[in-house]
């Protein structure tokens, strides 16, 4: 794991900012979803793509290829 060396703390309701310059080099856009996960005591964000999601209009279908 890469290490940004930015550190952020945890707001009161719970929030952590991403920095701007993380979403950009990321492509993180405002209202994308990313979906957490956790990694033994890690927590680890990713930009979330439904499965069968197409790559051009977002659209999710089946006729859509993995």
């Amino acid at each position: 794991m890469k290490s940004t060396g930015i550190v952020r703390k945890v707001d009161q309701l719970g929030r952590v900012v991403l920095p701007h310059e993380l979403r950009k080099a990321l492509a993180i856009e405002k209202n994308d979803p990313l979906e957490i996960f956790v990694e033994e005591e890690r927590i680890v964000l990713k930009k979330y793509q439904a499965y069968k999601t197409c790559m051009i209009t977002g659209e999710v279908s089946e006729d859509n290829m993995i």
